[in-house]
Formats: C-alpha cells, structure tokens, sequence
C-alpha cells in the first residue's frame, strides 16, 4: 500500500507472487548453504532465543498461504515457558520455515498443528498434518540429499529433495536431532526436532562471560 491503495483482487494476485518469490528466495539459499556444508564454509552465530517466539512469527507468516489452500495452520503455546536455546536464529529459522512449507504444500485438506514442549533438559518442536503421508521406507530417505517421498513427487513437482537434508545437517549443527513419522500414505506426517534447552548452569555461565567482556 505505499503506492496508494491496492484493490482486493490485485492484492491477492501480489500475495502469491510474494510467496512464490519466497520460495526461490528460500531455494537459492538452501543452495548456497548445502555448498557451504560441503566445503566447510557454512558459519553460525549462536545465541540465547526464545524458540516459541520464533515459530510464533513463522506460522504467521504462513497463515494467509494456509488459508488460501483451505487449511487451518495454528500454533499450540505450551503450557509453560520454556526455556531459552541456543541457536543461530536465520539458520534454525530456515529449518522451521522448510517444515511448515513442506506441510502446506504436501497437505490437500485439513490443518496443520505447530506445538512446542519441554522434555526433560530439550526443546521439542512437532508439525503435525493430514497430508499425503509416507510410507515406512520413506522415513529415512527424504533426509537424503535430492530425494523425497514417493507421493510428494506427484504432489509437487517443483521440488527439489534438499529442504530436509539441509534441515538435518543444521538441526544435528545445533546438537539436536530431527526425524519423522507417519501410518502411511494418505494419513499424514509428522516431524519432529529435538535441541537442547539453555540450562540455568549454562545460562549463567553465558551471562557471566558476558560480563567479563564488558569491563
């Protein structure tokens, strides 16, 4: 709208020409960073996050792109606060956007579920949906390089099979771990990933460097 007002049938037409920016945008860069993996080059730059607020701006993000396909994307707070991580924010982020988009675009009706939990001393973050789903052998193979499920090559033929690997190689950078599961084709997915959650021993430790390098 800083061009003066936008009619609401252009508005929606801009929308998608957004999204579909978005994703060469996101293509692009997981091109980039794969290169930079192999040849030992790729650079984080860790930092205390709160991961909730994170996904929270993620999902959205996404709801309009949701909505348009006739799904329902929401996000499930946890019950309680959890606890800092610490993350490359852009990259984690990175991570979080290739599941939710894998979800909208592998899912023809229902919803998608975003939720974050506390499991002993990690962050569990999980995006549920009734997509195409996948079958046992599948489970594994899509966190390859160049490859994807069986179903998701019918589905959406644009794709590339590189979104999960490189999903994998920064969640395991992050000392976590990402995997997914599923009852088969047609009953949807889900995946998950585990990091570990700043402890108050580490946090104050951090803080106390902090400290130091100030004076």
């Amino acid at each position: 709208g800083d061009y003066g007002e936008i009619p609401e049938k252009l508005r929606e037409a801009l929308r998608r020409v957004y999204f579909s920016n978005e994703r060469l945008i996101n293509l692009v860069g997981d091109f980039l960073n794969i290169s930079r993996i192999e040849s030992g080059r790729l650079h984080y730059i860790f930092e205390p996050s709160i991961i909730a607020d994170l996904i929270r701006s993620v999902v959205a993000e996404f709801k309009d792109f949701a909505k348009d396909k006739g799904l329902e994307l929401s996000y499930q707070e946890p019950k309680e606060a959890l606890p800092l991580a610490r993350i490359d924010r852009d990259k984690f982020r990175q991570v979080i956007v290739n599941m939710i988009d894998n979800a909208i675009k592998y899912t023809k009706k229902g919803s998608i579920k975003v939720e974050t939990s506390l499991e002993e001393n990690s962050i569990l973050i999980s995006v549920q949906d009734t997509g195409i789903g996948l079958a046992p052998e599948e489970l594994d193979l899509i966190f390859k390089r160049f490859s994807r499920g069986e179903g998701a090559t019918k589905v959406y033929t644009e794709g590339m099979g590189l979104g999960l690997y490189l999903a994998k190689r920064i969640v395991q950078d992050h000392g976590g771990e990402i995997w997914a599961e599923s009852k088969g084709h047609g009953r949807g997915s889900a995946f998950y990933i585990k990091i570990p959650a700043l402890t108050a021993e580490v946090k104050r430790a951090e803080q106390f460097k902090e400290f130091v390098e100030k004076i």
